[in-house]
C-alpha cells in the first residue's frame, strides 16, 4: 500500500511539474504587461515598468510576402530558438504594401508563378513548406503573418510590424522604386491604406505592440524638399496607424536610409507634426539604423569620432524614447573578424543612452534573393536550415546592449 502510494506521489508530481516546467519556459520573456505607452524617454508597459525593445529582425517583405524560414523548420521550432536565448525579447516583423494587395491569395497560391515578383520560380519551395508547415500553406497571406504573431505571443515575444518596402523585393537602393513618397511603387495612398489595414489587423494580438511607418525613406530630391514632404506625409502615416489602433506605439524613422533625425528641429516643421509631438507623445518612438557602412564616419578605434549622436541625437537631446530598430554584422565571421565597432560603439551607445536596438537579421537564408532559390545571408543569427545559431560570440555582443 505504501509502495502504491509513493508512486501515486511521485505521478502527481511529475504531471504537476510539466505544466510548471513549460510554462516557467514560456514566460522566460513574459515580464511585460500590454499595450505599451511612452513616458518620457521611456517606453513602459501598462504597469509602468520600463521595457527595452531588444529585438531581432524577421524579413517577411520578400517576394512571397510570408516571413522567411518557412521552407527550412516549422514555425513553433524557429520560435522555440528564439524563445531559448533571453538575450532577445522582440521581433520586428517586416512586410511589403503589397501583401495587402494580395491579402486573398494563399502562401501556396503566392509561390506560384504569375503571383509574384520573384525572378525565379518558387513553387519548388512548397514541398518542403508543405513539410514543415502544413497548416500554413494554404492559409491566406495575412494569417501566415497572424499565425508567426500569434506563436511569438504563446513564448512571450512582443512584436514590432515593419512597413519595409511597397514592392515586396531586397531593399533598399536609392533606385527601386520603394523609396519615397509617390516613387515608382510607393503610392502614397496604398501605403497609408496598408499602414491602417495592418494595425486594424493586429489589434487581435495584443503582443504587437508598435508598428513603424516605413523603412529607410531615401531620395535624390534636394534636402528642403524632401524636409517639406517627410513633414506631409509622415504625420499622415501616424494618422492611419492610430486609425487601426489607438493603443499602438508608432515608430518614426527620418532620412537617408535612417540614419538622419537632425532635420527634427527645422522650421519646416508642419503644423500636423507640431501638434502630434505635443498630443501623441505617449505613442510615438524614434528609430534609426546603424551598420558599418552608414555615414557615421569610419571607425579607427575611437567611437568619439562617429556621428551617430549628432546625426540621430534628436530624441535623446528631447527626452523622447528611441530604438536602433537596425543594426548588425557579419556573423558569419563573427569569430574570426575585428567586429569592435559593433561591441563597443553600438553596444556602447545604446547602453549609454537607454535605447532599444534591432538585430539585423534572424534567419540565416531567404526563399529568394538575386534569382537564388534558399539564398544564404552572412548576417543571419541562425544557419542556413534555421535549425541552429551560427556561433555564441555574436549572442554576448548582443547581451552588452541590455540595460536592464
Amino acid at each position: 500500500m505504501k509502495l502504491l502510494l509513493y508512486y501515486a506521489l511521485v505521478t502527481l508530481v511529475v504531471l504537476t511539474a510539466i505544466p510548471v516546467i513549460t510554462a516557467s519556459r514560456a514566460n522566460q520573456k513574459q515580464q511585460q504587461t500590454y499595450p505599451f505607452r511612452v513616458l518620457g524617454s521611456q517606453i513602459v508597459d501598462a504597469t509602468g515598468k520600463e521595457i527595452q525593445f531588444r529585438c531581432v529582425n524577421w524579413a517577411g517583405h520578400m517576394e512571397g510576402n510570408v516571413p522567411e524560414g518557412l521552407g527550412s523548420a516549422s514555425l513553433s521550432s524557429i520560435v522555440e530558438h528564439l524563445a531559448s536565448e533571453p538575450t532577445w525579447n522582440c521581433v520586428r516583423l517586416t512586410y511589403a504594401v503589397e501583401l495587402f494587395e494580395k491579402k486573398d491569395l494563399t502562401l501556396r497560391q503566392s509561390f506560384t508563378s504569375g503571383n509574384n515578383n520573384a525572378s525565379a520560380d518558387l513553387s519548388p519551395l512548397l514541398p518542403n513548406i508543405t513539410h514543415y508547415n502544413p497548416s500554413l500553406v494554404d492559409m491566406h497571406l495575412t494569417g501566415v503573418f497572424e499565425a508567426v504573431v500569434e506563436e511569438l505571443e504563446r513564448a512571450g515575444i512582443f512584436v514590432l510590424m515593419s512597413n519595409h518596402v511597397s514592392k515586396a523585393s531586397w531593399c533598399c537602393s536609392d533606385d527601386d522604386g520603394n523609396g519615397w513618397f509617390d516613387d515608382e511603387y510607393f503610392n502614397t495612398l496604398d501605403w497609408e491604406n496598408s499602414l491602417t489595414s495592418m494595425s486594424k489587423l493586429m489589434s487581435a494580438h495584443p503582443n504587437v505592440v508598435a508598428l513603424d511607418l516605413r523603412n529607410e525613406l531615401r531620395s535624390k530630391k534636394a534636402r528642403d524638399d524632401q524636409i517639406t514632404e517627410w513633414f506631409k506625409f509622415m504625420p499622415q502615416g501616424v494618422d492611419a496607424v492610430l486609425a487601426g489602433d489607438p493603443s499602438k506605439l508608432v515608430f518614426v524613422s527620418g532620412l537617408s536610409y535612417d540614419n538622419d533625425l537632425t532635420f527634427l528641429d527645422s522650421d519646416l516643421a508642419s503644423d500636423a507634426w507640431t501638434s502630434q509631438l505635443e498630443k501623441l507623445a505617449s505613442n510615438l518612438v524614434f528609430e534609426g539604423h546603424i551598420y558599418s557602412w552608414s555615414p557615421f564616419g569610419e571607425y579607427s578605434g575611437d567611437c568619439s569620432k562617429l556621428t551617430y549622436k549628432e546625426k540621430l541625437g534628436w530624441p535623446w537631446n528631447n527626452d523622447r524614447p528611441m530604438v536602433i530598430s537596425e543594426t548588425g554584422t557579419n556573423v558569419d565571421s563573427y569569430e574570426t573578424d575585428d567586429h569592435s565597432w559593433y561591441e563597443d560603439c553600438v553596444a556602447g551607445l545604446i547602453s549609454d543612452t537607454k535605447s532599444g536596438y534591432g538585430h539585423w537579421l534572424l534567419g540565416g537564408s531567404y526563399y529568394i534573393r538575386d534569382g537564388t532559390l534558399n539564398a544564404h545571408d552572412s548576417f543571419g543569427l541562425l544557419n542556413s536550415d534555421w535549425g541552429a545559431f551560427k556561433n555564441d560570440a555574436i549572442i554576448e555582443a548582443d547581451k552588452l546592449m541590455d540595460w536592464t
